[in-house]
């Protein structure tokens, strides 16, 4: 697998556990997961008030991320394309906060998402999806 896509692999592993424990904690609010909302989100009234529908959703896109990193190692194209519109669909939803008074932190996710777009794009050019995975060989059975 080039280096490329191991990276996004890592990352979509890393999104997964961060929006299974967002869900989990919104799901199932009192535990000590509530600091999660209370450290930086200066919007953790708004937040936690939607809690009913952006729990389920962020384990819903938790399986998307899982589903995404487990296909990319599988080679499976539509991994790919799935990681694709991802990253995009972040990086216009960050694009969107340089308008709301969060100007750095939209800048830094549009980067961060044309980023791993670019090595998505590398991954792709590198021939990964198109190589067959070696089969076994009689040989290797036998030891």
């Amino acid at each position: 697998m080039p280096a490329a896509l191991i990276l996004i692999v890592v990352f979509l592993f890393l999104g997964t556990c961060g929006a299974l424990i967002g869900g989990i904690a919104l799901i199932f609010p009192g535990t000590p997961l509530d600091a999660l909302w209370k450290m930086k989100n200066s919007n953790a009234a708004q937040i936690t008030s939607m809690a009913k529908f952006l729990g389920p959703f962020l384990i819903v896109i938790a399986c998307v991320l899982l589903a995404s990193a487990i296909g990319l190692i599988k080679r499976q194209r539509w991994a790919w394309s799935a990681a694709l519109v991802l990253f995009v669909v972040n990086g216009i939803a960050d694009a969107t906060r340089i308008f709301q008074n969060e100007a750095t932190d939209g800048l830094i996710g549009v980067v961060a998402a044309g980023f791993f777009i670019t090595l998505l794009v590398i991954g792709r050019r590198s021939g990964y999806f198109e190589e067959e995975e070696p089969e076994e060989s009689e040989s290797d059975v036998d030891s």
